[in-house]
């Protein structure tokens, strides 16, 4: 049996903000970005569109934080996807 090769695609989301990081990098081709801070969901349909499908979704920790009087932790969020490589 032959070995399925894979194409991946990693989204890396900090938030909607105007500074926020929001990309989405590919391992056989150029990268999506800049991404607007509302096009989430957007991205997740033009990935599934191409035939990715999620693999892994991670909520990492980034820092904490104190803004004036309300604290929190600074999220980032990981998604993994992949799909058949095209030849």
């Amino acid at each position: 049996m032959d070995a399925t090769p894979w194409e991946y695609a990693i989204m890396v989301w900090d938030g909607e903000g105007r500074d926020d990081y929001r990309i989405v990098r590919f391992s056989h081709r150029q990268a999506w970005s800049p991404i607007d801070g509302d096009a989430y969901m957007q991205t997740l349909r033009e990935l599934g569109d191409e035939g990715f499908e999620l693999v892994t979704h991670q909520f990492l920790i980034r820092g904490q934080y104190d803004r004036g009087g309300k604290h929190g932790e600074s999220i980032r969020e990981l998604l993994t996807f992949k799909r058949p490589l095209e030849d």
